[in-house]
């Protein structure tokens, strides 16, 4: 089944994560993108090589325009499963920048996903997208198009298969033209990866991890000692309390470390961006709980952890749909814009 129940849903962040459910019961996946970087490889690697254990076929084209694909992710996107078919659209210099992502189903069902997303980390977790998803059933004629001219694609002459000699011959060129414009060069990685390791200054930077393996995240310098104040007032059985830290050392994370001994949490900020990376930054400190955004469009309530927005929290009706116990733990984001007492 799709992952979605929506006909057509809009995608602005996380698209991982549609992803890696998309990719769950599919009998084919099917990616073109313009460019593929190793982050976004080991994003997705563990669920490609899922998908391919339970004997879906996965193809993926990758393109060589502008020289900005690294090697060393076609290389890691190989290294995937040898069942695994790759190949590498050689531009020749012409545009190639399309970002499509396709899982077919049984039963006539399917997904097309379609916009800004990159196959990088960035793309897929940190970086302002924009991708829109089409159930086949919405449009099937649309899906079956999208498949074909996929196949068209992927099989056109401009293509060649990705292996050992392919790749070698590719990085040379990488290298080479890397070497002539090492300044053009930097400018489109910016754009494409460093984003994501920008975007949290100051915030404790984890080890990007292979599905299984636990993810290392530490509190650091000033929130070690904030966490002890909070330990404190615990201890002194106050039931509020407010920490004030300058930009950039890490509010979100320090929330989220004292976030884990409460059973469920709810986050409230006053803009939605806040939401969503809030809830990434406590999705890496505790993996093992479930998440949830509730604001004017998603009402995901009854997770472990609710990221709330408090303009919706402002009308009663949506406060009254949450008992007056349910939460262990209440953080409120820049509290200095609090207004009401509610």
């Amino acid at each position: 089944m799709s992952m979605t129940t929506l006909n057509v849903k809009l995608i602005t962040e996380n698209l991982a994560d549609e992803l890696i459910t998309g990719m769950q019961n599919a009998s084919g996946i099917y990616i073109m993108t313009s460019f593929i970087m190793k982050s976004g490889v080991r994003l997705l690697a563990p669920h490609l090589k899922g998908a391919i254990e339970r004997g879906a076929e996965v193809k993926v084209l990758a393109g060589d325009y502008l020289f900005v694909t690294q090697p060393e992710g076609l290389q890691a996107l190989l290294d995937i499963d040898t069942r695994l078919e790759a190949r590498l659209w050689r531009s020749m210099g012409t545009s190639f920048h399309p970002k499509a992502y396709l899982f077919d189903y049984e039963n006539g069902e399917g997904l097309l996903i379609v916009g800004s997303s990159n196959f990088s980390m960035s793309a897929m977790r940190m970086g302002m997208e924009w991708n829109l998803a089409m159930n086949a059933k919405a449009e099937p004629y649309t899906f079956q198009v999208a498949l074909d001219k996929f196949m068209q694609n992927f099989y056109h002459d401009s293509t060649l298969p990705l292996n050992e000699h392919t790749i070698a011959t590719y990085e040379e060129e990488y290298r080479t033209c890397h070497r002539k414009n090492p300044e053009l060069i930097r400018m489109i990685m910016e754009m494409e990866e460093d984003e994501y390791r920008t975007e949290n200054i100051g915030e404790p930077v984890e080890k990007i991890v292979s599905e299984g393996e636990p993810t290392l995240i530490h509190p650091r310098f000033a929130q070690i000692d904030a966490l002890d104040a909070l330990e404190r007032t615990l201890e002194e059985e106050y039931d509020k309390a407010m920490v004030v830290m300058a930009t950039g050392l890490g509010k979100t994370y320090l929330a989220g470390f004292f976030a884990q001994r409460f059973k469920r949490v709810l986050f409230v900020a006053h803009r939605e961006e806040i939401l969503f990376q809030a809830k990434r930054s406590f999705q890496r400190i505790m993996p093992d709980k479930t998440f949830g955004i509730y604001n004017g469009v998603m009402k995901e309530g009854n997770a472990d952890c609710v990221f709330a927005s408090i303009y919706t929290l402002g009308m009663k009706k949506h406060r009254e749909s949450f008992a007056q116990d349910q939460f262990d733990l209440i953080v409120v984001d820049e509290f200095h814009h609090a207004a009401a007492v509610s």
